[in-house]
């Protein structure tokens, strides 16, 4: 039961008020001033005080014991459940429900969609911005085949979620045509992601590890184009593009890079251009970059002096200035104004049912007519690999007169392309 007191010092009171004292249920003292001075009016704030206090925690006691309940009542269920239903995902639901319970608010976890947002956010000033697109792209793919995963907690994922994603990303290629190659793309791209957030200690499980690839059997092969059809192409194209379209099939240089030779990368009085390959932008740093140097044969020679030569500016305004999407799609309608088809059957070629594979073509295919070319002209595959950028020994932008006379040598021996046959 509470009492009161005048709290003294030495036998002298401190204050003139009385003091009440009582005992909480773990048999704590407590002491507090009543503020008054009236002994009677001080013994019933003490008890009142003691009544309060007690009542406070049996209350607490309560909602203790109802809490320690409810989480014994969901233990029981996920242990009464069989084995094969003990799933990480019911043990991360369990935990979720705890806390829930303990804190009274629901336990804040990302999705798999925030996530990936997040993990957008951060890529964008860290990649090229062809490379975020390309991501943006593979995590959008998710959206119409994958949503309900999308929205899945990111701690909840498992290695069947991303089998499932795969499946689905494998369902939606086979009615637009999409390559193996490219799911498998858009799966490295998640599990890029993925990897990330187990090393940052979000999901508890490495899920990527060993995560398979599709076989790639389906993806396109692409194919040369031969002498004649890219004389037949040129034939129908305007005089811009007969010049990219030489460039291509004496450079083997990608559609980007033709779109953009300058006239200041001609050395005249060498008779070279010197080509910084497109894709080192994206693979290497600027002071391990290199140019590669082609020799600037008659045909060349001739379809520059035929347009004029320049000091400065771009050689294709007209096509530099194009998105290279639009670059690709014109030159496949010069295809098909010239009757070159863009695919064709390879008999000498078989996937795994025993059926002729298709081959592909596009401006790329002027890549392979070079390099063909130059292995039909008994060009070593070293030199090819040399002007075809594979290879990081690629020639720099200092030569000497050797050089000169070695890079003549090689694309001499390359065949002649008649592109004055049709009127400019």
């Amino acid at each position: 039961m509470a009492t009161t007191y005048i709290k003294t010092s030495n036998g002298i009171p401190l204050s003139p008020n009385y003091y009440a004292v009582w005992y909480d249920l773990n048999g704590e003292r407590q002491s507090r001033s009543t503020g008054t001075t009236k002994k009677r009016e001080a013994a019933k704030l003490a008890n009142k005080w003691e009544f309060e206090s007690h009542e406070a925690e049996r209350a607490i006691l309560k909602d203790k014991q109802e809490t320690a309940e409810l989480m014994l009542e969901e233990c029981r269920k996920l242990l009464t459940k069989k084995q094969k239903d003990r799933t990480h995902h019911a043990f991360i639901k369990l935990i979720t429900r705890l806390y829930e319970i303990e804190n009274g608010v629901e336990l804040k976890l990302p999705t798999l969609r925030e996530y990936l947002c997040e993990w957008m956010t951060h890529q964008k000033n860290k990649v090229y911005e062809s490379t975020y697109k390309s991501y943006q792209q593979s995590i959008n793919s998710l959206e119409g085949c994958s949503s309900e995963i999308l929205d899945k907690k990111l701690i909840e994922l498992v290695k069947g979620d991303l089998k499932e994603m795969q499946k689905a990303l494998v369902k939606e290629a086979d009615k637009k045509g999409t390559t193996r190659k490219t799911i498998n793309y858009k799966m490295e791209v998640i599990t890029g992601a993925l990897r990330e957030a187990y090393g940052d200690g979000l999901l508890a499980n490495n899920i990527t590890f060993k995560f398979g690839k599709l076989p790639e059997e389906d993806s396109k092969i692409k194919v040369p184009f031969t002498q004649e059809e890219i004389e037949k192409i040129i034939q129908h194209a305007p005089t811009s593009w007969k010049g990219l379209i030489l460039f291509g099939a004496y450079t083997g240089t990608r559609i980007t890079n033709c779109a953009t030779l300058r006239w200041e990368d001609i050395d005249r009085e060498n008779r070279l251009i010197l080509i910084e390959p497109v894709k080192q932008k994206r693979t290497l740093k600027p002071n391990q970059r290199k140019c590669i140097p082609f020799y600037l044969r008659d045909c060349l020679w001739n379809y520059l002096n035929f347009i004029g030569f320049k000091d400065e500016g771009y050689i294709f305004p007209d096509i530099q200035g194009l998105h290279r999407d639009t670059r690709s799609k014109k030159f496949v309608k010069l295809m098909e104004r010239a009757g070159v088809p863009k695919s064709i059957t390879l008999h000498n070629r078989k996937d795994e049912h025993g059926n002729p594979r298709i081959g592909w073509r596009s401006f790329h295919s002027l890549r392979h007519s070079f390099n063909s070319f130059l292995a039909n002209s008994g060009v070593s595959q070293e030199t090819r690999k040399k002007y075809t950028g594979h290879s990081t020994d690629a020639a720099n932008k200092v030569y000497t007169h050797e050089d000169v006379e070695a890079i003549r040598e090689d694309l001499e021996a390359l065949p002649d392309i008649d592109w004055a046959k049709a009127a400019m």
